[in-house]
């Protein structure tokens, strides 16, 4: 994701998610925390608009002899009226084999 498309991801994001304002507040949570790196947001656009998201961030494993780092993905976003349609699916497919 490009830095300028936060905000538009974020707007996405929370109209996906029938305009709460919680997944907002997560965004802007993820957005400022250690857990965050722009290159693992990915966004779908169509006709240059944004239509899907998916992120995943970073969170530490606590495993028997160690802390590991692992990613978690969530959420993953996708306008109302395109939903139902295997976009977030695809998005997801796609950026694992990014990962």
């Amino acid at each position: 994701m490009e830095v300028d498309e936060f905000d538009a991801m974020r707007e996405l994001s929370v109209d996906a998610f029938g305009g709460s304002g919680r997944i907002g507040h997560l965004l802007d949570a993820l957005h400022k925390s250690w857990a965050w790196d722009a290159d693992l947001s990915f966004v779908a656009d169509r006709g240059g608009e944004i239509v899907g998201h998916v992120l995943y961030t970073h969170a530490m494993l606590d495993a028997p002899h160690r802390l590991d780092d692992v990613l978690v993905l969530s959420p993953i976003g996708v306008r109302p009226g395109l939903q139902g349609l295997g976009i977030g699916g695809e998005m997801i497919t796609a950026t694992l084999w990014l990962l």
